[in-house]
């Protein structure tokens, strides 16, 4: 089995630049169909699995949201190639065409990306079917292991009544066997009318504690300020509020972070002018703002867990974030440029927390 995960491993790299002729979407959606013909063949114990993979004894690894935003790749074919907890979404109540393609722009030189996806999804309610089949498939293929999901959700863009439209999401998922955590997406660079920042924030938050009792929720943060007309990083005032309001209602963690609006010209030397960059292009900025949250957690001898997220593409980098409070690692981007070997360098390196 290791011999088949490391031609695997050694494939994707061999085959990524022809992969790359495509378009993103395309692309995503060869990786998907890929995906799901291993699972139907029950070929990813066979292909993936590596058991110095699959376990860590240090943290939990899971895929960043818009990976799997449809509940689409099997979680059996996730947890062969080696994640720990799965990303469900963005999830929004009803379905959304997002932006028109092409909306993902990629920088191989600097392994980043932009995308203005604008939350395209089928819905809650299929996600909720799909989500329910796969996790009866993983049932009967992994009984040993139960399945800890993470549904990202966010309103569906322009939608009359966002509250109503997050309890929907929550209504329609939170039965589902394994989803034991929320994460409300507050950060997306690509939505618009979602921030009159504090009392909207205080009803989204609200509304996500609609969950049953044994199940978190978590923040997704920008790492840019609150302010969405500026490119500026995420402030310490910033993070005060997020903190202080996530507080009155239970939220267990955070997770640092998603996309920035700013297009470092260091690694998007030609910008699309709109969308989120991610990969190397955020790695800076997401660091940044996960120490500001550590810090100010620091305040606290309870609860307020961070997960890691943005351009975690080595041990290095994954070892940095570790020794600045995460307790969890979410990976999206580095993962489309090195592929599957990654998992493979990060669950086998050794980590020392300092």
């Amino acid at each position: 089995m290791q011999f088949f995960r490391e031609q695997i491993d050694a494939q994707y790299l061999k085959r990524r630049n022809k992969v790359f002729k495509k378009n993103g979407n395309d692309a995503h959606k060869a990786f998907v169909r890929w995906a799901k013909a291993i699972t139907f063949s029950h070929l990813e114990w066979i292909l993936l699995d590596n058991p110095k993979v699959r376990s860590s004894a240090i943290f939990p690894l899971s895929n960043g949201a818009g990976f799997n935003k449809n509940a689409e790749i099997p979680l059996t074919f996730l947890h062969h190639l080696g994640l720990d907890r799965f990303v469900i979404g963005t999830v929004t109540g009803e379905p959304w065409v997002g932006n028109p393609e092409p909306n993902i722009k990629r920088y191989t030189e600097s392994e980043s990306m932009v995308n203005w996806m604008g939350l395209p999804g089928i819905g809650a309610e299929l996600v909720s079917r799909t989500l329910n089949s796969q996790l009866e498939t993983y049932g009967r293929r992994i009984p040993h292991t139960k399945p800890k999901v993470t549904i990202n959700l966010m309103a569906t863009p322009q939608s009359t009544d966002q509250l109503a439209d997050i309890e929907k999401t929550i209504r329609l998922t939170k039965d589902l066997e394994g989803v034991d955590r929320y994460e409300l997406n507050i950060s997306c660079p690509n939505t618009e009318g979602l921030r009159d920042y504090e009392t909207t924030l205080k009803h989204l938050i609200e509304t996500a504690s609609t969950h049953k009792k044994n199940q978190l929720l978590y923040l997704k943060i920008s790492p840019d300020t609150n302010d969405p007309l500026s490119n500026d990083s995420l402030t310490s005032d910033d993070v005060d509020l997020i903190v202080s309001v996530a507080r009155e209602f239970e939220v267990a963690g955070y997770t640092t972070t998603n996309t920035t609006r700013f297009h470092d010209p260091t690694h998007i030397n030609t910008s699309p002018g709109k969308g989120g960059a991610s990969g190397n292009a955020v790695y800076d900025r997401s660091l940044a703002a996960q120490i500001l949250f550590h810090n100010r957690l620091a305040d606290y001898t309870t609860g307020d867990y961070l997960t890691a997220c943005g351009g975690i593409n080595s041990h290095e980098r994954l070892s940095e974030r570790l020794d600045h409070g995460a307790r969890e690692a979410q990976i999206f981007t580095p993962l489309i440029f090195q592929g599957p070997k990654l998992l493979t360098d990060l669950k086998t390196a050794e980590y020392r927390r300092k």
